[in-house]
């Protein structure tokens, strides 16, 4: 899967993180998603014909984060082994 299970031990031991971050100025979300996919976990989501963008689910704002958090999920096929 592309989540990352913590180790025995860690704080959150048991629990699997999923990649995230921030959009960096002039990079679309896609290209946001896909580098840190590619920098935290090893998937490769603007490989050509590798995964195909299924959608998304509706975004949410934590309005208590400064600055704001907002929790964003794309789902993706993979198209190659």
């Amino acid at each position: 899967g592309a989540g990352a299970r913590r180790g025995h031990g860690a704080r959150w031991a048991g629990q699997v993180g999923f990649p995230g971050g921030h959009v960096e100025a002039g990079e679309s979300d896609h290209a946001a998603v896909a580098r840190e996919c590619r920098e935290e976990v090893g998937l490769r989501l603007d490989q050509p014909g590798a995964y195909r963008l299924l959608g998304s689910v509706a975004e949410r704002t934590a309005r208590q984060a400064h600055p704001s958090l907002v929790v964003a999920c794309r789902v993706y096929e993979q198209l190659v082994d």
